[in-house]
């Protein structure tokens, strides 16, 4: 199950969202788990400026739905995160088609928030981004 973390700065709380499970090949990609990556993954794809090796690896994908499964688009939207990620000076990540919880061995989950931040989407509530946050999550993640 997806989920969240509440710290307080200068009496304004901001929301950190995590994943429970791996999402990704061979994982045990949660229906709410992937549902929170898919979210995660669009903000960051709405973010970064035009980039013709991005695009050209998803090349005829769609926009990633936050429909809850794990596929064929959301790995292609995995990998080409990995891709961008592991450009010069962006700081590198394993290359696994995967997102793991966050922790020391892994980096995905915190850069993708890091993404949501700059979108202006972790200043407390449902984060207003342009990509729209998935409703089924709102019980789990905000109680």
């Amino acid at each position: 199950m997806a989920r969240t973390y509440a710290m307080q700065a200068k009496l304004q709380w901001y929301y950190i969202f995590d994943i429970e499970q791996p999402v990704g090949v061979n994982c045990p990609n949660a229906r709410d788990d992937v549902m929170l990556a898919q979210y995660l993954l669009g903000v960051w794809l709405s973010r970064i400026p035009y980039d013709p090796e991005i695009d050209t690896f998803l090349k005829d994908k769609l926009p990633v739905s936050t429909d809850g499964i794990f596929g064929n688009k959301t790995k292609a939207y995995i990998e080409a995160f990995e891709i961008w990620c592991n450009r010069p000076g962006q700081g590198g990540v394993t290359a696994d088609s995967r997102l793991d919880p966050m922790g020391a061995a892994s980096k995905k989950i915190w850069r993708l928030n890091t993404e949501l931040f700059f979108a202006g989407g972790l200043q407390g509530g449902i984060p207003a981004t342009a990509i729209r946050f998935p409703p089924e999550l709102k019980a789990n993640l905000f109680r």
